[in-house]
């Protein structure tokens, strides 16, 4: 993840690329590298940068990683909610119309994990984003 950078169009121009999908933290102030002081995670399907400046004024603080597709971006942020760990937040929704599943849990969003025949094994899991609650 890149950042923390101020949350403003400013940095955000400066700092993530237009028409990529990615993930994405949003904090205050002491938003941390590590995650320490994160508020939200979320993702963009086609648009990280257009996203992010939907949320200025409600957030000051950001960290992002582009992502190669949409789907990327949606593994990326079940990662990121998996590794916050934080029970306010909801678990990320796949967009409607794919099959896509958690690659840490096997959710295609807040129902009830699968059971362990279903859903993924430790050797597909990835490994690195939660949707505001």
């Amino acid at each position: 993840m890149s950042g923390p950078f101020v949350l403003t169009k400013y940095g955000i121009a400066r700092e993530v690329p237009k028409k990529t999908p990615g993930a994405y933290i949003l904090g205050g102030v002491r938003l941390k590298p590590n995650y320490e002081g994160a508020q939200a995670v979320g993702r963009a399907e086609t648009d990280l940068a257009a996203v992010l400046q939907s949320q200025i004024g409600l957030y000051e603080a950001f960290l992002f990683q582009p992502a190669g597709s949409a789907e990327d971006a949606f593994r990326l942020e079940c990662e990121l909610y998996h590794r916050l760990d934080r029970p306010d937040l909801k678990h990320p929704q796949r967009p409607s119309g794919t099959d896509w599943r958690c690659p840490i849990c096997g959710r295609a969003g807040d129902e009830d994990p699968p059971d362990d025949s279903t859903g993924p094994s430790k050797a597909e899991e990835s490994g690195s984003p939660a949707r505001f609650p």
